[in-house]
């Protein structure tokens, strides 16, 4: 005996019931839940059915019982005599049995699946267990239109759960494209459509709306990626022409390919973003150092009086910094290395004339350091004077360009000058030609 559960409502019958009435209800119920009828039903189902067929059993083996009957109806607080008046039957020629207890297994399995989903099936039940009471009170007809109810009422409510479901995985897809960047406006419209259906209760549309809402979002998600992809594919070959060692990048962009073929769009973006800002953080080094580059060149332009041509460029890098500004990161390298390709002969013939200068004043050098050997014999103050008239050749235009610094690097090293003595023989020419710290 379990009290727990209410035998009277397994079985359809009033509490006042009589015996017979009670073995009449438990033959029907039994027939109903026979292992004959489920054998065709999911597993699942066949369990619960199993289990229905338990409840019927052990309602019959204690109602049909007069002292075990006492004794449950005590615990559970039966007070007999007034039970609910049986239902009214209804015109109509009723139906077999048969075709009932077929109907009650439907309807039951139906309420069991839908309860299975989480939904709320109470006024399925209730409508299910007055039709059990019906049969039981010979009314087949009223039996079968409160089982068309309770169906109808239980595929309502798996209806209002499965376009619960559609929308939250519409809207979970609609999230997602929006968070790698996608534009979800498409997806968004229809999704909108699906809210007034809703309000009316109009599952089928809002599971139609939802679907294609949820679609579309895939396929934005899908092409999406695709391209984000694609771009850093194109991006990955440029910084690798311009030898920079992309490696790492190459490492990680791989690793979407295996994503792509599970259709894992989702781990697929992560790469690919991912991917994305590594390349942006490559490019972005890139352009400043090229910035810097281009700045001294720019210098020895203006000093070369090519004022002219140093504004025309500086522009054409600001250009290409403003668009590092907004992002374009492939934009702004295609920019500056056009900027070099154009430059590059202009400065090279600045690089040349320099060369010969240099040329020209260690010549000059060459006579001056005669000079000096003939005539001071001190061989340390031979080469300090040496190393100091060529500091004053140096700096004489006050500025020093990167071939001078090489060629004082390679006398210091000639005559054995050290970083110190270097630091005050240079204070020295700076004071004497009046230059500022």
């Amino acid at each position: 005996m379990d009290t727990s559960i209410d035998y009277y409502e397994v079985l359809g019958v009033s509490q006042d019931a009589t015996s017979a009435e009670i073995k009449k209800a438990y033959r029907q119920m039994a027939e109903a839940y026979h292992p004959d009828r489920v054998s065709t039903l999911g597993k699942k189902l066949q369990e619960l059915a199993n289990e229905e067929m338990k409840k019927i059993n052990m309602a019959r083996q204690c109602l049909t019982d007069e002292e075990e009957r006492a004794k449950y109806d005590a615990k559970r607080g039966v007070k007999h005599g007034g039970a609910a008046a049986p239902s009214t039957p209804t015109g109509g020629t009723p139906p077999p049995p048969s075709d009932i207890s077929d109907k009650i297994l439907e309807t039951q399995s139906l309420i069991w699946e839908v309860k299975g989903m989480g939904v709320d099936v109470t006024a399925a039940e209730r409508l299910f267990n007055n039709a059990k009471i019906a049969f039981q009170n010979s009314d087949p007809n009223n039996a079968m239109r409160m089982l068309a109810q309770a169906k109808a009422q239980a595929e309502s409510s798996r209806m209002y759960k499965d376009s619960m479901d559609a929308l939250a995985a519409a809207k979970a897809k609609i999230d997602e494209l929006k968070s790698i960047g996608g534009d979800a406006t498409e997806s968004l419209e229809l999704y909108a459509k699906a809210q007034p259906a809703a309000q009316k209760n109009d599952y089928v549309n809002v599971i139609y709306y939802a679907d294609l809402a949820k679609k579309k979002a895939e396929k934005l998600i899908e092409g999406y990626i695709y391209h984000l992809l694609k771009d850093c594919k194109n991006d990955i070959k440029t910084l690798y022409d311009l030898g920079l060692d992309i490696s790492k990048i190459q490492e990680v962009y791989n690793m979407a390919r295996p994503a792509l073929k599970e259709q894992d769009f989702k781990k697929a973006a992560g790469i690919g973003t991912q991917v994305y800002q590594m390349l942006k953080d490559t490019q972005r080094e890139y352009v400043e150092q090229r910035r810097l580059e281009a700045k001294a060149h720019f210098n020895i332009l203006r000093l070369k009086g090519e004022n002219k041509l140093a504004g025309e460029a500086d522009s054409k890098l600001e250009t290409a910094l403003t668009e590092m500004g907004l992002g374009n990161y492939s934009q702004a390298i295609g920019m500056i290395e056009d900027l070099y390709k154009t430059e590059k002969e202009v400065l090279m013939t600045d690089i040349d004339d320099d060369i010969e200068f240099l040329e020209d004043d260690l010549e000059e050098l060459k006579e001056d350091s005669e000079e000096v050997i003939q005539t001071t014999d001190d061989p340390l103050q031979r080469k300090f004077t040496i190393y100091q008239r060529t500091l004053e050749q140096v700096w004489d235009d006050h500025v020093v360009t990167k071939d001078e610094s090489l060629v004082l690097e390679n006398l210091r090293e000639q005559l054995g000058i050290s970083a110190a003595e270097h630091d005050v023989l240079e204070k020295q020419v700076k004071d004497k030609l009046g230059i500022e710290k």
